[in-house]
């Protein structure tokens, strides 16, 4: 049975630090992408494409365990949600993963 007041594990990032987590968490698994550099010196950067289906993983992850995966953005001085991901990658978000306490 769900409490009402449950509270949560929640982690939030900034759009720069959700991408390191990304690919420190899951980067090894896609593509042909180089990790190496990518996760270690930052010379390039990782197309959206990438991002997104780093994305995609985490999301399905998170919310098959229970939890949530959101991003906002101030627009017009109003906090909205993002929304899904779609290329190009949204830079100005701050993203929230919240987890399942089980």
């Amino acid at each position: 049975m769900k409490r009402e007041n449950e509270k949560h594990p929640v982690i939030s990032l900034s759009g720069e630090s959700f991408k390191h987590y990304l690919i420190n968490r899951y980067g090894e698994h896609v593509g042909d992408y180089a990790w190496k550099n990518a996760s270690s010196e930052w010379a390039e950067p990782v197309p959206s494409e990438t991002l997104n289906q780093l994305y995609n993983r985490a999301k399905t992850e998170i919310e098959n365990s229970g939890g949530s995966l959101m991003s906002y953005a101030v627009v017009d001085d109003e906090l909205v949600n993002c929304g899904t991901v779609d290329a190009p990658w949204p830079d100005n978000c701050m993203w929230v993963l919240q987890f399942n306490n089980d």
